[in-house]
């Protein structure tokens, strides 16, 4: 998989409420990290599954 540009990328800073953090790519990726079920909540709210 080819690195991700990072130019015009944005931090999302870890919350209590949400529990996560991460990163929102300028070409849509985004990419979090945190606690299991708040992740997998996140996932789903996404149409993931």
């Amino acid at each position: 998989m080819p690195e991700p540009d990072i130019s015009g990328s944005e931090g999302v800073e870890f919350k209590a409420e949400t529990r996560m953090s991460g990163t929102n790519f300028s070409d849509g990726l985004e990419v979090r990290k945190g606690a299991v079920d708040a992740i997998k909540e996140y996932v789903k709210k996404q149409g993931g599954h």
